[in-house]
C-alpha cells in the first residue's frame, strides 16, 4: 500500500512539473528558430474532469507523437492549450482528455480524434515561425457505453472563445518572449 501511494505521488509530481495541469508560469522561448506556436481551446465541462492533455501527432515528414506532458503542449486554467515546439511539417490534433485522481485510484479519459479526412483537425507548420489557431471546440457527451463498449462523444466547433480571446490570455504568459510581439501583432489584425 505504501509503495502504490509513493508511486502516485511521484507520478503527480512529474505531471505537475512537466506542465500538465498548469504547472508553468509562462510560455518559454522555443528551442528551435523555426518553431511555431499552436493554440486553441477545448471546453470539456461535460466530461468527467478538466482538460488535462492534448495530443498533437506529426504525420509528415516523420511520424512522431508529441504528448502533452512530454514535449510541451500545455493547458491553461481557462482550458486553452498551446505548444511552441511545433517544427515544420504536417500535423493533426489526435486526442484530448483528462486524468482524474481520487481515493479509488487514477482514471484516464482519452478522447481520440480522426487523424485523416474532413473531420481531422489538421494543420501545417512552415519554416517561418508563426501563430496557428486550431479553433475552439466543445466536448459533447454521447451514449454511455456498456460492458467492454466505450461511451460515445462528439466535438463541435464553437464561436467562443474567439482567437482574440485565447491570444489575450496567452499574451499574459508570453511576456518577455519572442512570442509576445507576434501575439500582439495578431491581436491587432483581429480587431
Amino acid at each position: 500500500m505504501k509503495r502504490s501511494a509513493a508511486l502516485l505521488i511521484i507520478v503527480l509530481a512529474f505531471l505537475l512539473s512537466a506542465g500538465c495541469g498548469g504547472g508553468f508560469k509562462k510560455i518559454r522561448n522555443p528551442k528551435y528558430p523555426d518553431s511555431s506556436l499552436v493554440y486553441g481551446h477545448f471546453d470539456i465541462s461535460d466530461a468527467p474532469g478538466p482538460l488535462t492533455y492534448v495530443d498533437i501527432r506529426q504525420i509528415r515528414p516523420v511520424q512522431k507523437k508529441i504528448r502533452g506532458w512530454i514535449n510541451g503542449t500545455y493547458i491553461t486554467k481557462e482550458a486553452h492549450y498551446f505548444n511552441n515546439t511545433v517544427r515544420p511539417g504536417s500535423y493533426v490534433l489526435s486526442a484530448f482528455g483528462t486524468i482524474k485522481s481520487g481515493f479509488g485510484g487514477t482514471s484516464i479519459y482519452s478522447y481520440p480524434l480522426p487523424n485523416y479526412g474532413e473531420e481531422a483537425i489538421a494543420f501545417r507548420a512552415t519554416d517561418k515561425p508563426k501563430l496557428i489557431f486550431l479553433g475552439s471546440y466543445k466536448y459533447v457527451k454521447g451514449e454511455k457505453g456498456k460492458w467492454f463498449t466505450p461511451s460515445t462523444f462528439d466535438i463541435r466547433r464553437v464561436k467562443k472563445p474567439t482567437e482574440k480571446e485565447v491570444l489575450a490570455d496567452l499574451l499574459l504568459l508570453a511576456k518577455g518572449t519572442k512570442w509576445e510581439q507576434l501575439i500582439m501583432d495578431r491581436i491587432k489584425e483581429l480587431k
